[in-house]
């Protein structure tokens, strides 16, 4: 599920740390609040800020039924911004 996520957000572009941790660090490349901030509007739990990564979103990998939904939400956010 942690090679499923990251390709993920490869294929939207965006750049993930390579982990072997049940997370992954996403480079937004722009402030990650507004993100942050949308996915708890929509019932997902982002990971807290990283200073100095302010344009990095933290994401705890779940169950592939979990990691498809989250993942069809951050796409639809990312898509929106």
């Amino acid at each position: 599920t942690l090679e499923w996520t990251r390709d993920r957000f490869a294929q939207l572009g965006f750049a993930t740390t390579d982990s072997q941790a049940n997370f992954v660090l996403v480079d937004l490349r722009r402030d990650a609040q507004p993100f942050r901030d949308a996915c708890k509007a929509e019932g997902i739990a982002v990971g807290r800020a990283f200073p100095p990564l302010a344009t990095h979103v933290r994401i705890s990998i779940g169950t592939p039924r979990e990691m498809e939904r989250a993942m069809a939400q951050f796409t639809r956010i990312l898509a929106s911004a």
